[in-house]
């Protein structure tokens, strides 16, 4: 079982912006055997708990999306097999690098979006590998090095997504950041790219403090300020991160939006917060954006 650093580690490489051609981690080459987590005593049963209160969560971002929400454009696409998702997660769990590669291209070939391989078979490969965590099927550096390499294959196909709009000449720009104090993670990163796709600037550095939020809002005129929340302990976190938005914006008029599992699991929590609304996943906060817009500049 992994320690609590090494947690750490892995939840920040996530992150990262690394080519998912890039050599593989190391990390992968010393796989472990899994672990039972039944009868875990001390700090291996807090590390259970941290992945099934934050990590696990997290991956449920990755895959939220409501059919019925979804564009006739969109409907059009050719959808990946249903093998392909647990293809691609044995994939990244067992494969070198030019395999993925292959594979993500082979479904290119069929007709598969960037999109489609963004929302209906990356996302839901993540969330498979934390289904498979949970019973038992590998355990956590197994998880880690299957997700490090999902992000890497995001990464790689960022720059094949339909840009509709040149961003040299955007001229909305947005804040998406988790809530200060948890981890960036895959479905945070997809967000990001849905908005770049639609034309807009993303600020390219999340704060990690109240201290940083503030002098990021205070320095940048952002239209759109969002913060994905995984984990219930981060509620009163992510509800002081908005009052220090609103406080000390450039721009007293942009709308604040929040998301992430617990914010899907308690739509409440959008008012509670303060926010002004939510979306499930990167594709709906594009469609929800004019209407946040609206709401904000009258608001001012």
């Amino acid at each position: 079982m992994a320690s609590s650093r090494q947690l750490v580690e892995a939840v920040s490489d996530w992150g990262g912006q690394e080519n998912y051609s890039a050599s593989v981690n190391t990390r992968s080459s010393s796989r472990t055997k899994p672990k039972r987590r039944h009868g875990v005593e001390g700090e291996h049963a807090a590390l259970a708990r941290t992945i099934e209160s934050e990590i696990i969560p997290r991956l449920m971002l990755a895959h939220r999306l409501d059919p019925a929400k979804t564009s006739r454009n969109t409907m059009s696409h050719i959808l990946p097999a249903d093998g392909d998702v647990v293809s691609l997660a044995d994939i990244a769990l067992h494969q070198p690098a030019d395999v993925r590669i292959a594979f993500l291209e082979s479904l290119q070939l069929r007709g598969v979006t960037t999109e489609t391989l963004f929302l209906d078979v990356i996302g839901p490969a993540a969330r498979r590998l934390g289904d498979m965590w949970k019973a038992d099927l590998c355990d956590f550096t197994d998880v880690t090095v299957g997700l490090t390499r999902l992000q890497r294959m995001l990464s790689g196909l960022t720059p094949t997504l339909d840009i509709h709009e040149d961003r040299r000449h955007a001229t909305r720009t947005a804040l998406l950041a988790p809530c200060p104090g948890e981890q960036h993670s895959l479905g945070l990163s997809m967000v990001q790219e849905f908005f770049r796709r639609a034309g807009w600037n993303v600020h390219p550095v999340a704060p990690q403090n109240h201290a940083e939020l503030k002098d990021i809002v205070r320095t940048h005129s952002f239209d759109v300020v969002g913060f994905s929340i995984g984990c219930e302990i981060f509620t009163e976190h992510v509800k002081s991160a908005i009052q220090v938005t609103r406080r000390h914006s450039k721009n007293r008029a942009a709308g604040i939006m929040v998301g992430g599992p617990l914010i899907n699991a308690n739509p409440d929590l959008v008012a509670a917060v303060g926010a002004d609304a939510t979306a499930a996943d990167g594709r709906e906060a594009i469609l929800r954006l004019p209407a946040l817009l609206g709401l904000a500049a009258r608001s001012c």
